[in-house]
């Protein structure tokens, strides 16, 4: 215990010597926290949940045209989306899903 009242001794004392230490210590915490804050968010959209009102993600399908590709290009057109939703008897669902840099 007397190792331990020493040590906030000194502890105090670097404080009282160094008077920018408790704004430096405020604003280090102040980052950690939205560092912290930033990571949870990323995490609870991205993996948590991903896709907004989807309430089974393991079921969902991508329907590309041609083979498969990290970035489709084209991709299905309006029509080839309406033929699909109408035409479907396996899906129980459909939502077009706009992408970037299309044509």
């Amino acid at each position: 215990m007397a190792g331990l009242l020493q040590m906030y001794a000194l502890l105090c004392g670097n404080c009282a010597r160094i008077p920018d230490s408790p704004i430096t210590a405020t604003a280090m915490l102040t980052v950690a926290i939205c560092a912290n804050s930033t990571v949870f968010s990323w995490i609870n959209g991205t993996m948590l949940h991903p896709i907004p009102g989807a309430r089974d993600t393991g079921s969902l399908v991508s329907v590309m045209r041609g083979e498969w590709n990290p970035s489709p290009s084209p991709p299905l057109s309006y029509l080839d989306y309406r033929d699909l939703r109408d035409q479907s008897s396996t899906l129980v669902g459909c939502s077009p899903t706009p992408t970037t840099g299309s044509r």
